[in-house]
């Protein structure tokens, strides 16, 4: 039997990425909302580049 924490270990991951969220509304501001308005307003090809599951999303993108 392994004596690795599991529990332990995915409370560690799931408190980092709760710490990550509370902070990340900081960055919604009038840049970001340009950025959208931007995309959506493009009469041309957007590029998504993106590794892991970044790349996933940005494969599904278009289906959006």
């Amino acid at each position: 039997m392994s004596e690795f924490d599991f529990i332990g270990s995915a409370k560690r991951v799931l408190n980092t990425e709760v710490q990550a969220l509370m902070h990340i509304e900081r960055y919604f501001d009038e840049h970001f909302e340009a950025v959208c308005q931007a995309i959506l307003n493009h009469q041309g090809k957007v590029i998504v580049m993106g590794i892991g599951k970044s790349g996933h999303i940005g494969k599904k993108s278009p289906q959006l």
